[in-house]
């Protein structure tokens, strides 16, 4: 169930700049531009977290945790 919160949280790149096309109608290049802009400042939260975390991963309270390959 965590996976799925994440999952739709992971959406949150993408639906909000797109929704506002269909709502508010501007021009494609002017959409591009806030998709791009949106997609920028949703990255750059990993820098205001303190465990270099996705928003998503922090609301979700989920971790990406490296892994080692095992090496036989």
């Amino acid at each position: 169930m965590r996976a799925f919160f994440r999952y739709v949280l992971a959406w949150m790149w993408f639906l909000p700049p797109l929704a506002l096309h269909p709502l508010l109608g501007p021009a494609v290049p002017q959409t591009l531009l806030v998709f791009i802009a949106w997609v920028v400042l949703w990255a750059a939260t990993v820098w205001l977290d303190p465990a270099r975390q996705f928003l998503h991963d922090r609301l979700e309270g989920t971790r990406i945790v490296p892994v080692q390959p095992i090496v036989k």
